[in-house]
């Protein structure tokens, strides 16, 4: 469950990206979207979470209730989007390509996943249902400002990470 919970934490639909890995180049600049706010290199703000222990808590995770660094990248594509992820103090980095709407059904440490990203009011919403286990994980990236807030709900459980803009991309992001 630890490997599991901090993919989880840090992003639920890179749960099983091992089996979807993006398609296109990973670029080292991504010029801003008005239409899509989220677009962009975020990185976590030190200290800047609400409610995150009982979250953890919520997924059973206690292990990974402190304070660490996650970094996302986010860009388009074509017609399809891309989602990074890196999380260095767990040498975890994950990609995967998405279209809206769509929902996968992949499988990572034998246990499925079905997840489905869309766009609401210019926010990204990635939804993660995980059958086996009765849960399901809504993730909800929004600006404000200069910073991204991902707002995640478990069951009645509620919490948020704050992101600012990343400056310089860690060496094994």
């Amino acid at each position: 469950m630890s490997y599991l919970a901090v993919i989880i934490l840090g992003l639920a639909a890179f749960v099983v990206a091992d089996h979807h890995e993006a398609h296109g180049n990973d670029p080292k600049e991504i010029a801003p979207d008005p239409e899509h706010p989220w677009i962009g290199k975020w990185e976590s703000i030190d200290g800047r979470q609400e409610n995150f222990d009982n979250l953890v808590a919520k997924l059973d995770a206690p292990q990974y209730g402190g304070n660490q660094k996650v970094y996302h990248k986010l860009w388009k594509e074509g017609d399809h989007f891309h989602h990074g992820l890196a999380v260095p103090d767990k040498q975890l980095k994950k990609f995967v390509q998405f279209k809206f709407g769509e929902e996968q059904s992949l499988t990572f440490n034998n246990t499925e996943f079905k997840i489905t990203y869309s766009e609401k009011d210019k926010d990204l919403h990635v939804d993660v249902k995980i059958p086996a286990k009765g849960v399901t994980i809504h993730d909800v990236y929004h600006v404000e400002g200069e910073e991204l807030v991902k707002s995640y709900t478990v069951g009645d459980v509620k919490a948020k990470k704050w992101f600012k803009k990343a400056v310089s991309k860690p060496a094994n992001a």
